[in-house]
């Protein structure tokens, strides 16, 4: 419990100050390399592929460790399109291995990565923005929620090597979801 309010703090403290930051040119510039590799556009393409098979509903933190997510994938198999647990594993251990190989082929952006601050990957990927407008606050909501999950990719990217392909199932799960929720609040902001 006491890891959980100090990683709720450290996010809270980190979200206010990654807004004042300069972005990070360096590390966008292998980011954005690295996104038109066909390693990576291989990678998301399995990723994806894995993800839409999963109905599962988990939070980030319930998922985002290889260790978690795989006892998760083992308690709800019957809520996957795979036949059995074993397929799921040795899809999830295929994904890894394409992991891997992109990961060799863009090491620009892991060592740009890895010089790089807390919040400077978060920033590129989901900057946080003001709306003009939200009466509903809708879109305040969902910059804030895809800034603190990014922010919450990042640190399992740079620190928990072995995670980063749970992480990024959790990522893109939980994304999935926000986008949902931004979606359902427009609605019924626009219903009042």
């Amino acid at each position: 419990m006491k890891k959980c309010i100090l990683i709720a703090f450290v996010l809270i403290f980190n979200f206010v100050t990654a807004q004042e930051k300069p972005l990070n040119e360096d590390l966008k510039k292998e980011y954005d390399l690295m996104l038109v590799s066909d390693s990576y556009k291989d990678f998301e393409k399995a990723a994806e592929n894995y993800v839409n098979k999963i109905y599962f509903l988990k939070t980030f933190n319930e998922i985002c460790y290889e260790s978690l997510f795989l006892k998760v994938l083992k308690e709800e198999i019957k809520l996957t399109s795979f036949k059995d647990y074993e397929e799921a594993e040795k899809e999830y251990f295929i994904l890894k291995e394409k992991y891997s190989v992109m990961k060799e082929l863009n090491s620009g952006f892991y060592l740009a990565l890895k010089d790089s601050n807390l919040w400077d990957l978060a920033n590129i990927i989901a900057p946080f923005s003001m709306p003009e407008t939200d009466s509903c606050h809708c879109e305040i909501t969902y910059n804030k929620s895809l800034s603190i999950l990014a922010f919450q990719y990042e640190n399992v990217l740079k620190n928990k090597e072995k995670s980063v392909v749970s992480t990024w199932i959790a990522y893109s799960k939980e994304k999935l979801i926000n986008k949902k929720a931004y979606e359902m609040c427009k609605r019924g902001c626009e219903l009042r």
